[in-house]
């Protein structure tokens, strides 16, 4: 793959000899779970019976006393903030950005937050879920210190202000998710089936909506501006999603799997290492298992779904047609959906691609096994979105970290 303007390798590594270099992640640093309520965190723990590793003791602790400080605030913000929050009405439909994870969603989600006709929710907003809109004048400094200038997966930068998965605010809030395996990932995978949305327990499904529509009507009530989300979660819930937030818009992102596989199996690694109450147990085999589930339960759903929506509010782009000509992508997403004032934000979307000249990816080679088994089990993604598979030997697949 040819270099871009926003993409520069620094490394290469054979997939289970060696791994990419990770930035580190302080013990001081916030987890997901410190916007966790008290009740809600025990929650965690009493569901994986406190299966805390004895390393993990110390964060344990220290997330229990951040918990019960979040619960008064989260008490203040319902005194104060509450009722109009539940009288909020989000008139204008979201545009979501979907995609597998390691396909460029973050990229994407970042480079359309320059316009400032979006709200979308910040790393702050998504780790303090239940009292942002009161905390956040006294709190963000504390969090802005705390938080690694770089994300520990890859190169990107990270910050309090950057644009941030709804999901994990969904998890802080306590609602059912399937990232709340990270906490425990020896516990093995949870609520898979919100992957798809099928065969959802009706008490489940309404809390993940309660919790949805919760922290969306709050991000409104504070910005009063269209809502930008991206999570790789939602990428099979596009019923669902139109059916909470009618006439609801999407840009799917998709990537050459031999790219998306090597580097969501770093993603986990990192994510497991750094915020899990365990160290984690489980062989390389078992998450290439768990990372080939997720991804076909996800698309099966995406398929089915997407052809529900009419095709003015559905565009599909190529992860590597994006790192190309990130603007003309950006135009493209205006074009198609029919977003207004593009000439307005160019300027800024310029700017920030001009930022990203330097980040530095890692790239990655992987072993025949991974690939047989993304040839067997991801055929039908391959063949939607214009992937074949290929001799590895005959060409490296660039496997960044976006």
């Amino acid at each position: 793959m040819n270099q871009t303007p926003i993409e520069k390798s620094n490394e290469e590594f054979d997939l289970g000899k060696s791994e990419p270099k990770s930035n580190s992640y302080p013990p001081w640093s916030p987890r997901f779970w410190n916007g966790m309520r008290l009740g809600d965190f025990f929650r965690l723990q009493n569901e994986n019976r406190f299966r805390v590793s004895p390393m993990r003791f110390a964060m344990f602790g220290m997330i229990t006393g951040c918990a019960s400080m979040v619960s008064v605030l989260s008490m203040a913000q319902k005194i104060f903030r509450g009722r109009r929050i539940d009288e909020t009405v989000i008139d204008q439909p979201p545009l979501f950005v979907l995609g597998h994870w390691r396909t460029g969603t973050t990229l994407l989600h970042e480079l359309l937050g320059k316009d400032e006709r979006f709200s979308f929710p910040t790393t702050y907003d998504c780790f303090c879920p239940s009292h942002f809109l009161i905390s956040r004048p006294l709190l963000r400094w504390l969090v802005s210190v705390t938080l690694p200038r770089r994300r520990p997966m890859d190169n990107m930068s990270n910050g309090v202000d950057f644009p941030q998965e709804d999901e994990f605010a969904l998890c802080a809030l306590g609602a059912p998710t399937p990232y709340r395996r990270i906490a425990f990932p020896n516990n093995g995978p949870v609520h898979q089936n919100l992957l798809s949305m099928k065969q959802v327990d009706p008490d489940v499904l309404e809390k993940f909506r309660s919790s949805l529509e919760y922290f969306c009507k709050a991000l409104t009530y504070r910005d009063g501006k269209r809502l930008l989300l991206k999570s790789p979660t939602h990428t099979g819930r596009i019923d669902f999603l139109n059916e909470l937030f009618p006439r609801s818009q999407f840009v799917h992102l998709s990537r050459h799997p031999y790219s998306i596989i090597p580097s969501t199996i770093h993603l986990w690694k990192s994510l497991d290492k750094y915020q899990a109450f365990q160290i984690p147990k489980y062989t390389d085999e078992q998450l290439l298992e768990f990372i080939l589930d997720s991804f076909e339960l996800m698309y099966e759903s995406y398929f089915e779904q997407r052809k529900n929506v009419d095709q003015s509010n559905l565009l599909e782009i190529r992860f590597e047609d994006m790192v190309k000509d990130p603007v003309e992508c950006l135009h493209q997403v205006y074009t198609s959906l029919g977003l207004p004032n593009f000439d307005e934000a160019k300027p800024a979307f310029l700017a920030s691609v001009e930022q990203r000249k330097s980040h530095q990816i890692n790239k990655k080679k992987f072993d025949n096994r991974i690939k047989s088994a993304i040839d067997s089990r991801l055929k039908r993604y391959m063949q939607e979105f214009g992937y074949e598979a290929e001799e590895l030997q005959s060409k490296k697949i660039n496997s960044d970290v976006a």
